[in-house]
């Protein structure tokens, strides 16, 4: 019995450690300027293009957005 549950771990490590060697090979840094346009993705689609108003942090960007998509 330990035997299998060693063995379900290990498959489980390489498994993972597979699904994100994959994930990384296909990540790319982006980043954005000012007055620069972006087409964000949300949910399924992509949708914009938006314009830059200011970058916000490393990866966090405030976005010109039509009424339509405000919160407030």
């Amino acid at each position: 019995m330990q035997s299998s549950l060693t063995t379900i771990a290990t498959k489980r490590l390489e498994a993972n450690s597979l699904r994100k060697s994959y994930a990384y090979k296909r990540r790319r840094d982006l980043t954005f300027e000012v007055n620069d346009f972006v087409y964000p993705k949300l949910a399924p689609v992509y949708i914009g293009p938006f314009k830059v108003l200011e970058k916000k942090g490393v990866v966090a960007y405030k976005l010109e957005l039509p009424p339509a998509l405000r919160s407030t």
